[in-house]
C-alpha cells in the first residue's frame, strides 16, 4: 500500500511540475543594460493569481516579476 501510495504521489508531482513548464528564456528590454537582454527564469511558483515568474539579466542585477494567468499577465517592469 505504501509503495502505491508513493507512486501516485510522484506521478502527480511529475505532472504538476509539467503543466507549469513554459520557456526558461525571455527577450525583454533592460533598463540597465539599455537594451534588448535574454533573461533567464530564476524561479516560479504557482500562487491563487496565477503563475509568478522571476525573470534576470545575465548581464547585470536586473530582475523583474510576471504573474500571468488565463491570458492576463501583471508585469512589475511595466511603466506605471
Amino acid at each position: 500500500m505504501f509503495l502505491e501510495e508513493t507512486d501516485e504521489i510522484s506521478r502527480l508531482n511529475s505532472v504538476r511540475s509539467l503543466s507549469s513548464t513554459m520557456a526558461m528564456e525571455l527577450d525583454h528590454d533592460c533598463p540597465v543594460c539599455g537594451d534588448e537582454q535574454t533573461f533567464y527564469r530564476a524561479a516560479s511558483t504557482t500562487l491563487h493569481l496565477g503563475e509568478k515568474v522571476k525573470w534576470h539579466c545575465p548581464d547585470c542585477e536586473y530582475g523583474f516579476v510576471r504573474i500571468s494567468d488565463n491570458g492576463t499577465t501583471v508585469d512589475s517592469s511595466a511603466d506605471a
